[in-house]
């Protein structure tokens, strides 16, 4: 992950999540296997969380109909009310 260009950053990820990739890592991280692996494993987790950390301050337009159908669904399943209608 860490050598990956920016061009091609969000092609990675979204291979990784297809692929399911976290969850094995997430399986790996769970079991032991002494100082081989484990510096991979905490190299693949601290680049996750920053990736994580993109993704949470990445801005969303709401100029796509899609984007802003997928928000309206998600904010009401979530049972949330306006703050301006208070």
């Amino acid at each position: 992950m860490r050598y990956v260009s920016d061009h091609h950053w969000e092609s990675f990820i979204d291979m990784m999540i297809k692929l399911k990739i976290r969850k094995v890592f997430a399986l790996l991280m769970n079991e032991v296997y002494g100082d081989e692996s484990s510096k991979q494993l905490l190299e693949f987790q601290s680049l996750f969380v920053r990736q994580t950390y993109r993704w949470k301050r990445t801005q969303v337009s709401l100029h796509i109909p899609s984007r802003k159908e997928s928000l309206k669904e998600l904010w009401t399943n979530a049972n949330l009310s306006d703050e301006s209608s208070k």
